[in-house]
């Protein structure tokens, strides 16, 4: 991303940032109520942001006069369920599917624009959400050619696939009774979508969607490598459009703007079965994520200092406090969670990265980490995220020392009653 690392340099830089568990609904879950999932309750679309009993976050700005904003390329609320929307006074969703139905990043930052400008004279909080960067890679910069991509373009054009898949794909893609049905249901739907879906279902011609890619992947090195170079081609393209967009704000809505830029989560998918047998669904690469914080008005930037590299541990679920310092002009220090605009640092703090889904994983799993220690923890499957809140000693599947687990209980009850003022005061 040489456009981003070229802008970074005047940023904030977090480099040892953590998500707290692995996919893009529980992370958001933590990130705007500032708990970590084994009390927000929400790992997966299993689970109800309404759920929540500590509150988010966007609750606490609409009090303060803020509205808040929701605009993202994929659904984060079940249809079913009006409240399920992240105590966002605006969920903006644009598409049911950022696979079947990807937005491109330039279309995206169309909408982020005119939604931008439209909040210029308001006091908003806004949280823009693309996806383009995900696989499968359908961005316009990820073409197949012969050349750059040799492995990948024989994978395609094999035989089976020239003269089965490929037109099987087409007809499902375009003349598929259901698949044109769906469509128009879609479309109907999401006001937007028609426009800013160009290609529903991808590409005919996108080579992960057809059977066999990623094992491909997991088994031969230089394909994967090849592959590498190909999702180097979205990146570059998330690239552009996230500069883009910078580069606007930057010109025109530079004034009390400030800005964080992270990802939900890191990729799943392809990380083989042989790794997530070794190092689980809560894999370095997973929840090892990206964050930065910036200002392009003078003021800010001298006030929260916010330029340089930060090398200490932090996690999505410092977010919250954070924001609520700047919003209320002063961060009460909670002994935990670190104020990511004024770091001062807590070496001996746990932060935690969770996960159980039995449809998910053979087995759930909890990881607490510091900079002198780190603590693993795997449990029987289930979803019943209960046993995420504090794991009892005969569920645990993995080998842990009577020392580490009595660490674990240890900082887990401290964490867990540092936030239950809170959940009494959303239960009033």
């Amino acid at each position: 991303m040489p456009n981003l690392a070229a802008q970074k340099k005047n940023f904030l830089n977090f480099h040892k940032h953590y998500s707290v568990t692995h996919n893009t609904r529980g992370n958001l879950a933590a990130l705007f109520s500032g708990v970590s999932s084994s009390l927000n309750k929400v790992v997966s679309r299993a689970h109800s942001f309404a759920d929540n009993k500590y509150g988010y976050l966007q609750e606490i700005l609409n009090k303060h006069g803020f509205s808040s904003h929701y605009v993202g390329t994929q659904l984060l609320y079940r249809p079913t369920l009006s409240n399920d929307n992240l105590g966002f006074s605006e969920n903006i969703s644009l598409t049911p599917s950022m696979a079947d139905y990807y937005i491109p990043g330039e279309k995206f930052n169309n909408i982020c624009k005119n939604k931008i400008e439209k909040m210029s004279n308001e006091k908003y909080f806004m949280m823009l959400h693309y996806t383009d960067a995900h696989e499968p890679y359908d961005t316009p910069y990820n073409i197949i050619t012969k050349k750059e991509f040799p492995l990948i373009w024989k994978f395609l054009y094999q035989s089976k696939n020239l003269f089965y898949r490929i037109p099987r794909r087409f007809a499902r893609i375009y003349f598929k009774p259901q698949t044109i049905k769906r469509n128009k249901e879609f479309f109907s739907q999401y006001k937007d979508l028609e426009y800013l879906c160009p290609k529903p279902h991808g590409p005919v011609l996108s080579p992960e969607r057809y059977p066999g890619f990623y094992e491909k992947c997991w088994n031969d090195i230089d394909f994967y490598n090849e592959y590498v170079a190909y999702m180097i081609e979205a990146l570059k393209y998330q690239d552009y459009v996230v500069n883009d967009l910078i580069n606007y704000i930057k010109k025109n809505f530079s004034k009390n703007t400030l800005i964080f830029i992270s990802a939900d989560h890191g990729n799943n998918g392809i990380i083989s079965p042989k790794k997530f047998k070794e190092e689980g669904t809560l894999y370095e690469d997973v929840i090892h994520v990206p964050l930065s914080i910036f200002s392009f008005d003078d003021e800010i930037n001298k006030k929260f200092n916010l330029c340089g590299d930060i090398n200490e541990l932090t996690s999505h679920v410092d977010f919250f406090q954070t924001v609520l310092g700047v919003l209320e002009e002063k961060f009460v220090d909670n002994n935990y969670n670190i104020n990511l605009l004024n770091p001062k640092f807590k070496n001996e703090r746990f932060i935690f990265s969770e996960f159980n889904q039995a449809t998910k994983s053979n087995y759930g799993q909890i990881k607490m980490y510091n900079k002198e220690k780190k603590i693993e923890i795997r449990l029987n499957s289930t979803d019943n995220l209960e046993e995420l809140y504090l794991c009892s000693r005969d569920k645990i599947i993995n080998d842990i020392s009577n020392e580490d687990f009595d660490l674990y209980l240890s900082e887990k009850e401290k964490y867990n009653n540092i936030y239950i003022s809170r959940k009494n005061i959303k239960a009033q």
